[in-house]
């Protein structure tokens, strides 16, 4: 596959306000965790975004995806950031 080793988004979601979360806009629809092979590491990041985000576009793939460029191209501000590990076979 294409990302092996790379970065890979699975979900954006935008223009959540406050503790309302159903209320955002799904800007790249989910698709969960299904490693290829060994164990890889996935990031939940959580951005803080001073207004909505009208022009923001979802990325024509979801292979090599930048965190980093994203926000700062959409004025986003990373204010949290877990990480979980997933082994092939076991999601």
């Amino acid at each position: 596959t294409c990302c092996v080793r790379q970065d890979w988004v699975h979900w954006i979601y935008t223009d959540a306000r406050g503790k309302h979360l159903s209320q955002g806009k799904t800007l790249l629809p989910y698709n969960g965790p299904t490693p290829p092979e060994g164990v890889h590491h996935y990031h939940v990041s959580l951005y803080s975004q001073p207004a909505e985000l009208a022009n923001a576009k979802a990325p024509e793939s979801r292979c090599q995806f930048s965190p980093t460029e994203f926000a700062a191209a959409n004025g986003l501000t990373l204010i949290a950031d877990r990480t979980f590990k997933v082994a092939a076979g076991t999601e």
